[in-house]
């Protein structure tokens, strides 16, 4: 049985006073975060809360199991009414918790990589070549100039 759409409208509004609550369906079942941090799980329409020893503390019931097969154990919790009592569990939990890193996107090298050092051509100069329709070597070359200069020996810093 998979989570309901209304049982997480429900969670997010019962947590909502612990900070900006939102949640993303993965694999079927949903993500939990609290002002960016990732909080627990909801799967098959039950919230497992990750462990801390704040939250421990503040449980009046400890139950532990995993959210899926294979999973870390994180807190069962096997009761959301108490609106009060799961926004302090919350906001305890989330202090102990790091923040998430920071995406690393790949970026262009600050020097290009070149293919022929003569003709100073980079791969992404042969890429976009081909891209527009040179199909051959000898094309290519045209189109990049490539390999017009006798210098490779001096300007390679390879020396080939």
């Amino acid at each position: 049985m998979s989570t309901s759409e209304e049982f997480m409208f429900y969670l997010a509004d019962q947590l909502s006073g612990a900070g900006e609550i939102t949640y993303r369906k993965m694999f079927g079942e949903y993500v939990l975060y609290c002002d960016s941090k990732v909080i627990g799980l909801v799967c098959d329409g039950q919230f497992f809360l990750k462990k801390t020893d704040a939250g421990r503390k503040l449980l009046k019931e400890v139950c532990e199991a995993p959210a899926y097969a294979g999973a870390k154990p994180s807190f069962l919790i096997t009761s959301t009414d108490d609106r009060e009592h799961m926004i302090k569990l919350v906001r305890a939990t989330w202090s102990e918790l790091p923040f998430p890193k920071p995406k690393k996107y790949k970026k262009e090298p600050a020097d290009p990589e070149y293919v022929c050092y003569c003709s100073k051509v980079t791969e992404k100069m042969i890429a976009e070549a081909v891209r527009d329709g040179a199909d051959s070597p000898e094309k290519v070359i045209t189109v990049t100039g490539a390999m017009r200069n006798p210098d490779c020996k001096v300007k390679n810093p390879k020396g080939s």
